[in-house]
């Protein structure tokens, strides 16, 4: 059975041995280098994601703000203390002004929006915070709803989104 073909088969250099495991090697860190990047990637990817809910998020309760002037009025064209918010709390709202059946004034009700205001940012937005201002300076009455918080969470509310509106 053994041929003169059998016996004569080349086996190969003897320094050769291993050099597919040194392959498999390179191999392994070149794919590991790869999921690496793409861990890097994905966590960047998130964080921005993130950062673009928290800016949707101050926008659309900049708008909110907006909408309950709107809403009342009369009391949101009286520019000399009614809706002016500053940084910080603000005072509670008339227990009438609360609920679905409520029953306040709309003297009462600017107390009320912006204590549910105030407390939506800083529920909604990390170290969330919003100022209202009136700009007379171009000769009609102008709205500036901004809104304050803290996108890097490092304890300072540095990202802002400001709206400029005549009401």
């Amino acid at each position: 059975m053994n041929g003169p073909n059998m016996t004569n088969i080349p086996k190969g250099p003897k320094n050769s041995r291993g050099f597919t495991l040194l392959e498999a090697m390179i191999a392994l860190v070149i794919f590991s280098i790869g999921l690496l990047g793409l861990a890097g990637l994905q966590a960047t990817s998130i964080k921005f994601n993130k950062s673009a809910y928290l800016r949707t998020q101050a926008t659309f309760l900049a708008y909110d703000m907006l909408d309950r002037m709107r809403a009342n009025i009369d009391k949101a064209n009286d520019i000399s203390a009614n809706y002016l918010t500053v940084l910080g709390a603000v005072s509670s709202p008339s227990e009438d002004c609360i609920g679905t059946s409520s029953d306040c004034d709309a003297g009462e009700l600017f107390l009320a929006d912006r204590a549910e205001w105030k407390t939506a940012l800083a529920s909604t937005l990390p170290s969330g915070d919003g100022t209202v201002t009136y700009d007379t300076s171009n000769g009609r009455t102008e709205v500036i709803i901004t809104v304050y918080w803290d996108d890097e969470r490092d304890g300072t509310a540095d990202d802002t989104f400001a709206i400029r509106a005549e009401l």
